[in-house]
């Protein structure tokens, strides 16, 4: 399996997993973005929201991961 086979399977199995839990607004367009924090040693991940044409307004910190590559390593048979 190739890089971006493998990126595209990670990002379902991600999406499958919080889409039961997440309601959606109508008009509204949401978007995760991973941040590696150097400065608290972890890797956090925001969910943004902005209503249709309208600014920026809203951002969470929905989870923090030690920065340990060791930990995310994939290894395959």
């Amino acid at each position: 399996m190739d890089k971006a086979t493998e990126l595209r399977l990670g990002i379902k199995s991600m999406l499958s997993q919080y889409d039961p839990y997440f309601t959606r607004a109508p008009h509204t367009r949401y978007w995760l973005v991973v941040v590696d924090n150097h400065f608290e040693d972890c890797y956090s991940i925001f969910i943004y929201m902005q209503r249709f044409k309208a600014k920026l307004s809203k951002s969470y910190e929905i989870a923090c991961f030690a920065r340990d590559k060791d930990l995310y390593t994939i290894s395959m048979p």
